[in-house]
């Protein structure tokens, strides 16, 4: 069963398999465009965790091209910044989110992806994901 064009590179699964995402992240809107502005929000559900969900809210801008390097390669890429707040379903708790992207059509995906979760308290934690490997097919 393929892809709809909505959910296309948009995550289900969070790193390592560990969260499930419901119905998918919503990050990418294609087409993409500069100026381009909308809501993403959807849950993620961590069964390893016993019942630990957290609902995530997003505003994304699609703010422009940039050329950005990572391992696999060099890039023109649009970058779309991700704005927004998590709250935890299953207990209290909630904070502030940023994700950052860039999305290389040349490569039909996202090559970088920065996230910054905060709590009340301040940064929880960052993670940096990036195209290791880009081979043309």
């Amino acid at each position: 069963m393929g892809r709809s064009s909505q959910s296309a590179w948009n995550a289900t699964q969070t790193i390592l398999g560990e969260g499930v995402v419901n119905p998918h992240t919503g990050f990418f809107k294609f087409p993409l465009r500069v100026g381009d502005t909308y809501r993403a929000s959807f849950e993620i559900a961590f069964p390893q965790r016993g019942s630990l969900r957290h609902r995530r809210e997003y505003t994304v801008k699609v703010v422009g091209w940039e050329e950005v390097s990572v391992a696999a390669g060099m890039f023109r890429a649009l970058k779309l910044e991700a704005e927004g707040s998590w709250q935890r379903l299953d207990a209290r708790g909630e904070g502030r989110l940023r994700s950052v992207f860039w999305y290389a059509p040349e490569a039909k995906r996202w090559v970088k992806n920065i996230l910054e979760v905060h709590g009340p308290r301040g940064p929880v934690n960052s993670t940096v994901e990036e195209l290791v490997l880009f081979n043309v097919q």
